[in-house]
């Protein structure tokens, strides 16, 4: 089983301060304590401050949009950008890829159904790009993560507006044009029209209840809009964490070795 990220952390840190207080019982002189405390610091505040992604994790996805969307990966200058789907073209329910869609029986117009998604990703956001084909526009999701099941809403989400609207069977946009996008954004807190099932929009099946229908400030813009969000599981490479207490107990070591031979 992995341990979130959280978890895993209070373990070391716990382990750590116990460390430090067995220390304190010690018959030693103040050189040895010293050593070993400064290596201890060192790596509690390592953990405190993060120094880099352990490994790739796991998320899993279901969302759709009114009428179109994208959903990528990547860092807050949009370097790393990945592509992980997109959903149906045109008013049918057969995505681009051979995932199965919907999770879920469902039937309606394409934003009815959503799409589920799985996929491993190494970066701090998940990007939605999305545009509509006629009129009022927006989109919802959730998304299970190491951290627990993060919602579409209008805290947690920041867009900017993108280019042109590619057109209701249209492309996305490039790579290489999100990404400039994202590098130039300015990000805005977007618009809620209310809850799954309590808005024009009705009730999207497979999406909590909680999720939240948003788009940008202005519900009928003729761009594509980039969402964004934070994905919190940073934690620090097991191998710099404990190398730091080693340094500890190498420092304590040396002088308890200096003090028997005096």
């Amino acid at each position: 089983m992995s341990w979130p990220a959280s978890l895993r952390i209070t373990a070391i840190a716990s382990s750590s301060l116990l460390e430090m207080n067995k220390l304190t019982k010690l018959n030693l002189n103040s050189a040895v304590i010293k050593h070993t405390i400064a290596g201890l610091l060192l790596a509690l505040g390592l953990l405190t401050t993060g120094t880099g992604r352990a490994s790739a994790f796991s998320i899993k996805a279901t969302l759709t949009a009114d009428n179109n969307y994208g959903l990528y990966y990547g860092e807050a200058d949009g370097s790393g950008l990945t592509f992980v789907g997109r959903n149906e073209r045109g008013d049918s329910h057969i995505p681009d890829t051979t995932l199965p869609v919907p999770p879920s029986p469902c039937s309606g117009a394409e934003w009815s159904c959503p799409e589920a998604w799985e996929f491993d990703m190494d970066a701090d956001y998940i990007y939605v790009v999305a545009w509509d084909d006629e009129s009022i526009e927006s989109w919802i999701g959730e998304f299970e993560t190491p951290e627990g099941l993060l919602l579409s809403n209008a805290s947690d989400w920041e867009y900017t507006i993108g280019g042109a609207n590619p057109g209701a069977n249209g492309d996305l946009p490039s790579l290489t044009d999100v990404t400039a996008e994202i590098a130039n954004g300015s990000w805005a807190t977007p618009r809620s029209f209310g809850s799954n099932g309590s808005s024009l929009w009705g009730t999207i099946p497979d999406i909590s209840g909680s999720a939240e229908f948003i788009w940008s400030k202005n519900a009928n813009n003729s761009n594509y809009v980039v969402f964004r969000t934070a994905v919190n599981t940073r934690v620090p490479e097991p191998s710099v964490v404990f190398g730091l207490l080693a340094f500890g107990a190498y420092g304590a070591a040396s002088q308890i070795i200096k003090r028997k031979r005096q």
